[in-house]
């Protein structure tokens, strides 16, 4: 027996991709356990973690590292805001609307969806959210709805005032917040995963499919399709709408959002509570991106009072989320001609570049953020899914050694 017999036992239990997850901070989490255990040789450790659910339980802990914060990807929100306002109020507005946060770490994005729903209108009775996550750790750190500084890497200076207080320990949640999220111990390679669930009306499922090896990625995806009501929303990660398409699924025309809407069939019902859907047994397909470029506008005229840097770049990021992406990319550019060293400005452009399909570009503008801020975290990560996605295992594989490193992990262990 050897690291590979527990490569194969964490591949079994939660579906992690040993390549993808980085094969040297497994053996460093293993090494850690070893060390806890009293043992030197691998070998008896890993007849050990054979032998004991504890103990592989303990090591699936020790190897999920949550990487989340507050209303990350903030697009999807913004379309979540927009579903509520424009489509279920309207339509629905004497129904309970059903959402689910998977996996839903230390719970930074079911606390936002809760916040947005309440800013959309919705009062408490009128949905239900449920997070799940297959870590202890991380739901015991979710309940206490404590959080430091880097939780809250997307400015929400309102939002942070509103429904947080400064405590000594950090920012503590508002106990009317922590009571709209029912959290739950789950795993959503397994096939029964909320086998009895009725369904929902809203599915986040973000930057967890690209770790997993194939055949459980298939498996989570059923899963995903069983639990989503028809014309129900899947919001997923950035990569990840360019590595899954379920032929009853449409991207949804929102830049950045990184949504799906499950198709309704021509001769599907409304969904009853109690209502099971079969599983989907389609083929995993390679997806064309979603792409929403307007024609070029015509160049700026110019100004005798430029705006200030800082005015300029929060244009930018604004024009981007309402998908005016060429101007954004305009503005971009001609922030960093006179502001070359912004690692910020850097990263929003290659987010664009990236949302429009430009993996390139968008690669050489989060390198170029990278080497202007080496602790550039939102670049560290874009950068290594692209590399993931273009097959550079070992180039992602020390870009999220990178990450593990960066001060947040000693902040929050």
């Amino acid at each position: 027996m050897s690291i590979e017999t527990i490569e194969a036992l964490l591949q079994t239990k939660m579906g992690l991709d040993a390549n993808l997850g980085g094969r040297s901070a497994i053996a460093l989490r293993i090494q850690e356990r070893m060390r806890q255990c009293n043992l030197t040789e691998i070998e008896d450790y890993s007849r050990l973690v054979a032998a004991s659910v504890e103990e592989l339980d303990t090591l699936v802990e020790s190897v999920v590292v949550p990487e989340t914060w507050f209303f990350r990807d903030r697009e999807s929100y913004n379309r979540l805001t927009q579903f509520i306002k424009q489509e279920w109020l309207p339509q629905h507005r004497n129904r309970t609307l059903r959402i689910l946060s998977v996996p839903c770490s230390t719970g930074e994005e079911p606390y936002s969806i809760a916040i947005a729903l309440l800013e959309a209108g919705l009062t408490p009775q009128q949905f239900t959210i449920d997070a799940v996550d297959i870590s202890k750790q991380a739901l015991n750190q979710a309940q206490r709805g404590i959080y430091v500084p880097y939780s809250f890497r997307t400015p929400i200076p309102t939002l942070q005032s509103q429904y947080f207080q400064l405590t000594p320990e950090g920012y503590q949640l508002q106990p009317s917040i922590k009571n709209l999220v029912n959290f739950h111990q789950g795993n959503l390679v397994e096939p029964q995963f909320f086998y009895r669930h009725p369904p929902y009306h809203v599915i986040f499922c973000r930057n967890l499919l690209i770790y997993l090896v194939q055949s459980a990625r298939v498996q989570a995806v059923q899963n995903l399709d069983r639990l989503l009501a028809p014309n129900g929303l899947l919001f997923v990660g950035s990569s990840e709408m360019r590595q899954i398409n379920v032929s009853d699924y449409t991207p949804v025309n929102h830049p950045l959002a990184f949504a799906f809407r499950k198709l309704t069939p021509p001769s599907a019902a409304s969904p009853s509570p109690t209502q099971r859907y079969p599983v989907s047994k389609k083929t995993l397909l390679p997806p064309t991106p979603p792409r929403d470029v307007p024609p070029p506008p015509p160049p700026p005229k110019p100004s005798s009072s430029p705006s200030p840097p800082e005015t300029q770049l929060e244009t930018a990021q604004k024009l981007a989320d309402d998908g005016q992406l060429n101007r954004a990319t305009q503005l971009c550019e001609t922030y960093l001609s006179r502001h070359p060293t912004s690692a910020e400005a850097y990263t929003l452009l290659g987010q664009i570049y990236q949302a429009v399909g430009e993996d390139t570009k968008a690669e050489q503008s989060f390198v170029k953020a990278v080497y202007l801020n080496p602790n550039q975290s939102e670049a560290l990560l874009h950068l290594a899914l692209l590399k993931e996605n273009a097959g550079d295992l070992k180039g992602a594989q020390l870009l999220r050694q990178r990450l593990q490193r960066l001060p947040r992990f000693s902040q929050e262990s």
